[in-house]
């Protein structure tokens, strides 16, 4: 499952602006604050592509089971 709070900070970490990994990545600012959100995930394609932008593989914006499951666990 796409990240959301992954993207956004890789993003700050490289000190990228939402409009400059958009153009890295040939979407429109708009879709990464969607993204970030987590209104919409990116297709398949978009999301090799902010990968490839942000050189991190694509594990890095996906969080696992393993990850989903302890947050959903009762402390």
């Amino acid at each position: 499952m796409f990240n959301a709070q992954a993207l956004q900070r890789i993003r700050n970490e490289r000190g990228l602006s939402q409009a400059a990994l958009a153009k890295r990545v040939g979407v429109v600012q708009s879709a990464i604050s969607q993204f970030e959100s987590g209104a919409v995930q990116p297709a398949i394609d978009t999301l090799e592509r902010l990968a490839d932008a942000l050189n991190v593989p694509i594990s890095e914006l996906l969080t696992s089971q393993t990850d989903k499951a302890r947050k959903e666990q009762p402390q």
